[in-house]
Parts: C-alpha cells; sequence; structure tokens
C-alpha cells in the first residue's frame, strides 16, 4: 500500500520533507529534494488588479529509477469572491497504487505576511470518488482536499505538490508528458522542467508547435526547459485530419523505439494466458469448434461470445491500466476492459488454432501516433489483430452486435502497434467500406390524398453494431415516453417535415445483431413551390453529402480535408403520387456517376403504376482529399446537390375544394385519419393528439369533427387559445351563443391577451355590438406596450365596420406611425382603405410595400386585389388573386373576391364555381365584405 504524505511549509519560499503522516502527529521538516529547481520569488506587492490569475505556474517532472515525479508550485491571485469560491478549496488528485501525493506546501500571501494554511495540524480529507463510474470505469484514484480557510480577495494562495508514479508494468521503461500552457492563458511565470540522469536513454519530444526548449547538462542529470506561455496554437479547420493537429504537450520515454513498447507489452498477451481444461470456458471453446468448421466462422463465434457474454467495465485498480485480468477471472467474473476481453479473445482464438495477436491503438488520436514518441502512453485501446486465409481481420471485444458479415470491417483507429515477443513496427489500418450498410432505411411515402395534404410516412429502419444494442436497451429498459420520444426523433430526421407520430416498435434480435424501429406517421411541408411548380426533394443519398471545406486563408490552403471514416447505408424511398401520377416528372440526376467527396452512390429509380421507387446505396470510402483536390471536388459535389432527384408535380394541381369534396366519396383521407387515431390511441391523456387530429379536420372543411376532438382537448387541458379556436369553429356552424361562451372563458383565463381581444372584439363588432367591441379595443390599447399598434389596427378595422370612415383612417395612420416599416400594419392599412374605397392610391403604395417585406405575400396580394377591384382595375386584381392563391390554395377570402372579380367580368360559371367553393370552405367568408357593400 502506498503512503500519504505531508509536507509542510516553512515561513520561506523553499519546503521540508515529512515523515508519513499519522492521525495527530505534527510533520516532521527536512529539506526538499534537491533535484527541484526554485522558482521565481514571489513579489507579493508588484501585483495588481491587472496581474495574471496565475502569478506562477511553475511544473517539473523528473524521470529515474523507473519513477515519474510530477512537482507543482502554482500560485493563485484571489482576485474576486468568485475565485477565493473556486479555487479556496484545494482537490489533488492521484493513484495510490502507483505512487505518493506529497504536499510540499501551503500558503496564504497577504502583503508581507506568509500564513502556514496547514498550522494546527489541519490536514488533506483523503476522498475515494470513482469519477468515471457511469462510464463503467473504475480506478481506485484518491482525492486529497483542503478547504483552506481565512482567504480574502487580494491574497495569494500558494500551493506546491509532488505526485509519485511508478508503471510496474513496463518498468524499468518511464514514459511521461507535460501539457504546455499557451497564450492567452492568464499567468505570469511559467516554466516546464524534465530532468532525468545523463546515462539514461531517455529522449524527449515537443509535440506542440513554436516554444524554444533550453537543453543542458549539469551534474550528471540532463535537463529540459521550456519558459513562458507556448504560442496561441495555430486555427485550424475542423476537417482537417488528426495528424494535422499539435497536441500541446512535450512527451519523454525512455522507450528506444516502437518494437520496444511492443516487447515489453507482450508477456501480458502470450500463450502462458491459457484456458483451463475442463472449465465451462474450455466448453464454450469446444462448442464453437463443433459448430463451425470454418475458421473464419469460428472467429465471428468467438467474438460474439466475448462481446455478449461478458459486460465491459475498465478496471485501473492496482496495475489494472495496462495489465490485463486473467482469462478465466474474466469468464467468471463476466466483465472486463479493453484488455481483458483482448486477453479472453486471443484465447478463445488461439485454442481453435486460428493466428491472432494483441494490438495496442487510440480511439480518438490515431492518426497523431507515428507523430509522438514511442510509449505506451501513445495509446488507449487495446484489440486482436488476427490472420485467417491470409486476410487480416481487426476484432474488438468491446463494442457490440458484430456478426459474421461485418468481420472484416476495420476500425477506426489509424495505426496500431501489434504486441509480439519480438517486436514490432506501427502498421497503418486500411479504410474499407463497411461490408453491410449500418443502417438501412425504407420509407414509404403516401401523397395520394394530393398535393398540399399529408404525406402519410411507413419507416422501417434496421440498424446493426453497437447502435443496434444501444436500440435494444432502448426496447427492454426504456419507459413509453422516452420510446416515443426516440421513435418521433428518427422519423422526423428521416422523412423531413413536420411529423405527426402514430404506430411505432422496436424490435431487438440477439442472434443477428440487428434493431429494427417502425414508425408511422403523418407529414406535411414536404413540397415547396418553385418556378410556379410544387416539388418534392426524392434524393438520399446525394442530399447527406456536404463538402464545403473552408480554406480561404492562405495557410489552410495546402490543408488536406478530412471527410471522416469509412460508412455505408442503404435507402430505399416510395413515393405513392396522386391521381396515378399523372402529369408528374422527374428532374435530377436518375444515376450517380462521379465520386463525391469519396463517396459512391449506387443508384436505382424505378416508375410504375402510380409509384416511384428511389434505392440509393451509399458507399463512405472515408479518409482524405489531397489539397490540390478540394476545388475540382467541390465543384463536383455542388453540381451533384444542384441536381438533387425531385418530383415536379403538374403545372395545374385539383383544387383543394375539389379533392376535399371528392375525398367525402371515395375515403383517401382515411389513412391520415388513421395516423392521428393511433397518435390518439398511443396515449388517450395527451392533449396534442386532440389537437393534431381537429387542426387537420378543419383543414379539411370538417368543421364539426374538429369541434367533436376539440371539446375533448379542452377537457383534458382547457387553455386560452383552445377556447378561441373552438369559438371560432362554433360560429362557423352556426352555434353563435356558445361562441361568446367560449370567448368569454378565453377573456377569463387571459383578460389582457391581444389574441382574445382580438377575437372577442371581432365577434362583437360582426354581431351589431360595436361600442363593445370598441370598448374592449380601448381596454387593450391602454395596456401600451408592444402589442399596441396591433390593436389601434384591430380597432381601426372596427371603425370601419361601424361606418366611421375618418377615425378609422386616422387611428390606421397613428398604428403605422407607431412601427413604421411593418408589413403586418402596412397591409391592414391597405385593407381599411379598400374596405372603406379612400384613400385607393396610397393603399395601392402600403400594399405593394407589403408584398416587398413579407416574407409571405398572400395576404398582402388579397387586400392589393381588393384595392384594384375598387379602382375598377379586374385584370390587376384577378392577377394578384391568382398569384396568392399560387403559395396559399386554401385562402378562402381570395377565392370568394375572385369570385366576385369573375362576376363583375361577366363570368357567370367560373363565379359560381369560386363561391361556391370559397363558401365551402369557409361559410362566413361572405360576412368579411357584405358589410362594406363588396358582392357577387
Amino acid at each position: 500500500m502506498k503512503r500519504f504524505w505531508v509536507w509542510a511549509a516553512t515561513s520561506a519560499l523553499g519546503s521540508v520533507f515529512a515523515t508519513p503522516a499519522v492521525a495527530g502527529d505534527n510533520p516532521l521538516y527536512q529539506p526538499s529534494p534537491a533535484w527541484v529547481a526554485p522558482a521565481r520569488p514571489i513579489d507579493a506587492s508588484a501585483l495588481t488588479a491587472e496581474s495574471p490569475l496565475y502569478p506562477i505556474f511553475d511544473t517539473q517532472e523528473r524521470l529515474d529509477n523507473g519513477t515519474v515525479w510530477s512537482y507543482r508550485n502554482i500560485v493563485t491571485r484571489m482576485a474576486t469572491p468568485e475565485v477565493i469560491q473556486q479555487a479556496g478549496t484545494l482537490s489533488i488528485p492521484w493513484q495510490p497504487a502507483k505512487g505518493d501525493l506529497i504536499i510540499h506546501q501551503i500558503e496564504i500571501i497577504r502583503g508581507a505576511q506568509r500564513i502556514d494554511a496547514l498550522a494546527g495540524g489541519k490536514k488533506f480529507e483523503v476522498l475515494r470518488r470513482e469519477k468515471q463510474l457511469e462510464r463503467f470505469s473504475i480506478d481506485g484514484e484518491l482525492t486529497a482536499t483542503l478547504a483552506v480557510e481565512g482567504l480574502q480577495v487580494g491574497d495569494l494562495l500558494h500551493v506546491v505538490f509532488s505526485i509519485s508514479r511508478k508503471e510496474d508494468v513496463i518498468a524499468p521503461a518511464m514514459q511521461d508528458a507535460a501539457l504546455l500552457p499557451a497564450e492567452p492563458l492568464p499567468m505570469g511565470y511559467v516554466r516546464t522542467r524534465l530532468v532525468w540522469p545523463e546515462t539514461s536513454n531517455v529522449k524527449y519530444k515537443l509535440l506542440a508547435e513554436g516554444g524554444s526548449p533550453k537543453v543542458s547538462v549539469r551534474n550528471g542529470e540532463r535537463e529540459v526547459v521550456i519558459e513562458g506561455l507556448m504560442p496561441k496554437p495555430a486555427e485550424l479547420p475542423s476537417d482537417v485530419p488528426a495528424r494535422a493537429r499539435k497536441l500541446p504537450l512535450i512527451e519523454v520515454s525512455s522507450f528506444a523505439d516502437w518494437a520496444a513498447v511492443s516487447k515489453t507489452m507482450a508477456p501480458h498477451y502470450g500463450s502462458a494466458n491459457a484456458i483451463a481444461p475442463g472449465g465451462d470456458l474450455a466448453k464454450q471453446v469446444a462448442a464453437i469448434r463443433a459448430a463451425h468448421s470454418d475458421p473464419v466462422e469460428r472467429a465471428a463465434a468467438a467474438l460474439q461470445l466475448v462481446q455478449e457474454k461478458v459486460r465491459y467495465l475498465y478496471n485501473g485498480l492496482d496495475k489494472g491500466n495496462y495489465l490485463p485480468q486473467p482469462v478465466e477471472q474474466t469468464w467468471t467474473v463476466r466483465y472486463g476492459d479493453c484488455k481483458a476481453k483482448t486477453l479472453l479473445l486471443l484465447a478463445i482464438l488461439r485454442a481453435l488454432d486460428i493466428e491472432a495477436e494483441a494490438m495496442l491503438a487510440h480511439t480518438q488520436i490515431g492518426g497523431l501516433v507515428p507523430e509522438r514518441l514511442p510509449s505506451a502512453a501513445a495509446f488507449n485501446h487495446v484489440v486482436v489483430h488476427a490472420t485467417i486465409k491470409g486476410k487480416e481481420y481487426w476484432l474488438d471485444g468491446t463494442t457490440t452486435g458484430t456478426r459474421l458479415e461485418d468481420l472484416a470491417d476495420v476500425p477506426s483507429f489509424g495505426w496500431g502497434l501489434p504486441v509480439r515477443d519480438g517486436g514490432a513496427t506501427l502498421i497503418e489500418l486500411p479504410l474499407r467500406v463497411p461490408q453491410r450498410p449500418t443502417v438501412t432505411l425504407a420509407l414509404d411515402l403516401d401523397q395520394r390524398a394530393g398535393i398540399g395534404f399529408p404525406t402519410v410516412a411507413n419507416m422501417t429502419m434496421t440498424v446493426r453494431g453497437p447502435t443496434a444494442a444501444a436500440f435494444g436497451m432502448l426496447k427492454s429498459q426504456a419507459s413509453k415516453d422516452q420510446r416515443v420520444e426516440s421513435a418521433q426523433k428518427l422519423i422526423e430526421s428521416t422523412v423531413g417535415g413536420d411529423v405527426v407520430l402514430g404506430a411505432h416498435s422496436f424490435a431487438y434480435d440477439e442472434a443477428t445483431g440487428v434493431a429494427e424501429i417502425r414508425a408511422t406517421g403523418t407529414a406535411t411541408n414536404l413540397w415547396s413551390r418553385e418556378n410556379e411548380r410544387w416539388r418534392f426533394v426524392l434524393d438520399k443519398g446525394v442530399s447527406g453529402i456536404d463538402f464545403d471545406p473552408d480554406r480561404a486563408r492562405a495557410a489552410w490552403q495546402q490543408l488536406p480535408v478530412w471527410v471522416g471514416n469509412p460508412e455505408r447505408a442503404s435507402y430505399t424511398v416510395k413515393l405513392q403520387l396522386p391521381d396515378a401520377g399523372d402529369g408528374f416528372a422527374l428532374e435530377g440526376d436518375t444515376e450517380v456517376a462521379d465520386l463525391l467527396a469519396n463517396t459512391k452512390v449506387d443508384r436505382k429509380v424505378d416508375r410504375a403504376n402510380g409509384i416511384i421507387t428511389l434505392r440509393d446505396d451509399v458507399s463512405d470510402r472515408g479518409g482524405e482529399i489531397a489539397p490540390d483536390a478540394v476545388a475540382a471536388t467541390r465543384a463536383r459535389v455542388a453540381l451533384a446537390k444542384s441536381r438533387l432527384l425531385t418530383v415536379v408535380a403538374p403545372e395545374t394541381v385539383p383544387k383543394r375544394v375539389d379533392v376535399v369534396q371528392q375525398a367525402r366519396k371515395d375515403g383517401r383521407f382515411k389513412p391520415i385519419v388513421a395516423v392521428y387515431s393511433a397518435a390518439i390511441a398511443n396515449d388517450p391523456t395527451e392533449v396534442v393528439g386532440y389537437d393534431n387530429r381537429a387542426n387537420f379536420y378543419a383543414d379539411v372543411y370538417d368543421y364539426a369533427a374538429a369541434l367533436a376532438d376539440l371539446d375533448q382537448a379542452i377537457k383534458l387541458a382547457p387553455n386560452a387559445n383552445r377556447y378561441r379556436w373552438r369559438a371560432a369553429l362554433r360560429e362557423i356552424v352556426g352555434q353563435n351563443a356558445k361562441a361568446l361562451e367560449d370567448l368569454n372563458a378565453a377573456a377569463a383565463l387571459e383578460p389582457t391577451s391581444p389574441a382574445t381581444i382580438e377575437a372577442l372584439g371581432s365577434y362583437l363588432a360582426r354581431h351589431g355590438q360595436g361600442d363593445a367591441a370598441l370598448a374592449l379595443a380601448d381596454k387593450g390599447i391602454a395596456q401600451g406596450g408592444k402589442t399596441r399598434p396591433v390593436l389601434m389596427a384591430r380597432k381601426a378595422d372596427f371603425l370601419a365596420r361601424l361606418g366611421k370612415r375618418d377615425e378609422s383612417l386616422q387611428l390606421m395612420d397613428a398604428a403605422v406611425a407607431a412601427q413604421p416599416g411593418s408589413p403586418l400594419l402596412l397591409n391592414q392599412r391597405c385593407w381599411v382603405k379598400a374596405q372603406l374605397n379612400a384613400q385607393l392610391e396610397t393603399a395601392l403604395k402600403d400594399c405593394t410595400k407589403a408584398i416587398e417585406l413579407s416574407e409571405s405575400s398572400a395576404a398582402a396580394l388579397d387586400s392589393r386585389a381588393l384595392v384594384y377591384f375598387r379602382l375598377g382595375r379586374l385584370d390587376d386584381a384577378l392577377a394578384d388573386l391568382d398569384a396568392a392563391l399560387s403559395t396559399r390554395p386554401d385562402q378562402a377570402s381570395s377565392i370568394y373576391l375572385r369570385g366576385i372579380v369573375l362576376s363583375k367580368q361577366g363570368k357567370s360559371t367560373e363565379s359560381k364555381r369560386d363561391l361556391a367553393a370559397a363558401t365551402f370552405m369557409s361559410p362566413l367568408v361572405a360576412d368579411e365584405y357584405q358589410p362594406f357593400g363588396i358582392v357577387p
């Protein structure tokens, strides 16, 4: 058992050595270690409020006789109460199984005073806090903590300690790395000093850029010193390969080369670690041998056994960071880390007469390994490297879900070091596209209801590998809400648009290691309008490729681009079109010939019986794009993405009202309603399901059905918004008294809400209670705030309905003046002027400006059409109404006004059709126009 030492401070800068601490004993003073070089003296009087937070940050490392000593001398300025809060409780971790923590000095410097923070028998409290336990890791680390008493703003806290560390597994070899502070850290005097006997074979390497190590030899010791902060690291784009990045370290190692590292680790993974005859593990091996004659199949079965029957747990206790636990122990306890699992797999493979060895790797920065000094510290992982029938395999027992079909897949470690008795050099792992897709996605999109209506989406996703196992845990261990949330995110990410989730399920097959996720939903906003046509991007393979590296800076132009690790995915999308697909066309690439940023897309497109089917098999080779190929690669990807496979609707699609009326005969909306009903069935107490179905019913003008769902929603979660919504629907179906009840209920919940004031006021104005509407608007205006101009505009509308022309126009001008440039208010002023048939020339200007400023111009186009109608410019009015309806085909007011315009032009048949359609969609639409004498 290693010891915890305490060194006590003297009043001088130097420190003295103490014997092992015993409860109640006082420290014994002895000289400090001779190898420590004194730091610059602390001149507290020279420090100001602008001085660095860390006036002294001194790091010294000594390597000797297999032991590494790390010495820290740190002074922290208590600049603020917040700094005292953070820095005033010391917390120093160390590994007791490998060495000692030695506290040299803890003192407070206050002007000329030096206050011993350990006086009076104060001691550190030692805690064991396994900080990585939630990541299945235990290492036995201890933490010494001390709340320093009496700290005040302006004090300096001076802390000096050492930690020794000896890695018995690699002894007598030594290795170490010191982190080099860099600009702009708030540090004053900074020094990093490395020391070792001149006769030892220790070497150093500066990995960081900049800095000038000073090397000297004195008294038989070699010394490397870096003083001052390192230059601020050069900024690099995020997409450079790992080898292009510089670690902010200086490394030291006594290993002669990589072969020496390999030799050192070899005894721990050798054939001596065999399986005990006659035991349970031996029986497992015998079962594999009996079940499979092919060595590749045996290897796959062995890997599956290790992955699934032994859980992962990192054990860093004692020598566990480098030393694997014995094979039989791992099988007995059924847990182990990468070392234990690798040793277990090696033993099984060797028992099956398969050539295999351990290989060291780094899971995050493997690409940097060749740039580093040879040492065991260059790695954080170990796997099996096997050769079967002349082919190399890399087998990782710590991952999950690997099957025979995946055995030849190569982990993305960059470089690895085989562990051999005779030593080995680094090998570069090949970049190899996975043998089968990690994700296979099948989407069945049913658009037969028509453009502008929800798309019914059926998603089936199969996943393999570690992600599949995670889905298996989700199925068995997650709550219902967590499963719903996961299914929602998956279908949204794969389908796009706004998705309402219906039925869904998760399944995991342990035999194949494959998870299957099924989900059904309705999606809206999948189609966009461009160049007067509705379009849907069918593409999956090319749309997922992004290559736009930033190489604008001259210093970056010779940097390669890392496009990621190899991946493979497969997508099948079936799109069922309305009207058997008549008039629908395909634009974009039906074949993808080019290699796009190291990604190959094998594409097949079929079309039959109103269904377009896309199959994209995407093979991403990963790796780098050379600097001289970046421009051409960017151009190829940009060209391909400008030609995404897209379904284009006919120039003229059936009118919404016609589709709805036909749907009531042929039932084409039933699949959509079924999804909304399934969402409600998932949780009948969740109000959103009723909201969604009510919204759909209202969109297809089934107001009675919408009301039924809103009734249930209000029972579950009454709020002002739902009351206002139900009031509008009740008014449409002629339930005026109940509509007023709902509006009063909304006002009771939100008496000052602008939305409630507008809804209730509009109702009162429409039903002959104009004075009450004005009083309500005045109440809202008196509240002030950001909504005041909008409420002023609403009152102007009420005044217009009451025939108070001049008051209405004056108030509308005041509203616009209060919020100039608002497209909403400009449109409202244009509309009020058109209603009143007043100031029509300035009304045109208001509407035109609102159109220019609006993201969605349909409302302003509708208002300008009414101005043109008032001016007798009927053709212009029709043009604006058609433009508004091209983006908002469900805008009943525009359809109704177009019917009036057509009537004035003598086009009776077309006029009656539009008037009937608008009234079907919105039974109260005529009330917007009749009070102002605007009638067919």
